[in-house]
């Protein structure tokens, strides 16, 4: 699996539905408004970071008005496809010498329980990590009121910067 290439993305369509997997592509260069859709706020939070990291370094703007036409509209299949093109084989999951964030050959004398790498899984906190059907969290909540105030933020920043350019 390539992280560039292929579908690994659950998603949702922020006007509900189900989820579905899209690519990255789908994402930058469709038409459609998506939340990550992962069982766990934390996993959400860690996938949307990552989705991030990549925009931020394989599409970053040369000035603001490159930044404000990319705010404007959705990314050309042709601009994605020259951004990725030199970085494919750095984000394969499954690379046969490097996969992403992995170490290959790794020896280790006991096997690691699962309870162990992932924070919050054990004891009696671990449900409050777990998106519950019909269950909104206090940390989806503090989401998606940060994606309202970022949202009217980045308005009058851009239109101030509209009335500028």
């Amino acid at each position: 699996m390539n992280l560039l290439t292929d579908a690994w993305l659950p998603v949702r369509k922020i006007e509900g539905g189900t989820i579905n997997w899209i690519s990255l592509s789908d994402l930058l260069t469709g038409q459609g408004q998506y939340e990550i859709c992962l069982p766990r706020d934390d996993l959400e939070m860690a996938a949307l970071q990552l989705v991030i990291c990549i925009i931020q370094v394989l599409f970053t703007p040369k000035d603001l008005r490159e930044l404000l036409g990319n705010l404007r509209a959705p990314m050309s299949e042709q601009k994605y496809l020259e951004g990725i093109k030199d970085y494919k084989e750095w984000f394969s999951v499954d690379h046969p010498e490097y996969p992403f964030m992995q170490v290959r050959g790794v020896k280790a004398n006991l096997e690691t329980p699962m309870a162990k790498l992932m924070a919050g899984l054990t004891g009696a906190t671990s449900s409050c990590f777990v998106n519950e059907p019909g269950r909104l969290t206090d940390c989806v909540l503090v989401v998606l009121l940060s994606h309202y105030l970022i949202r009217r933020l980045m308005h009058q920043v851009l239109e101030v910067a509209l009335r500028q350019a």
